[in-house]
């Protein structure tokens, strides 16, 4: 079922969107780190999956917060 256009360009959606995509990624790093056991795969779990998905949730919470007072 396809979204309205006014639901699909409200600024909480792409928020939404863009924080679902940072912690996709991020997962997805800490995924593939955990495939090899190697201290490069230690420095890539902490310097690329974790700030993603910390990022991800920054965005995610800052998102419902300015959504709550917007309205």
């Amino acid at each position: 079922m396809p979204m309205s256009p006014t639901l699909r360009n409200l600024p909480i959606e792409r928020r939404l969107r863009l924080a679902a995509i940072l912690i996709c990624l991020g997962l997805l790093a800490l995924l593939l780190t955990l495939i090899r056991i190697h201290p490069l795969a230690f420095m890539a779990f902490i310097l690329v999956g974790c700030p993603l998905v910390a990022a991800g949730i920054g965005i995610f919470l800052y998102s419902i917060v300015s959504h709550v007072a917007e309205g």
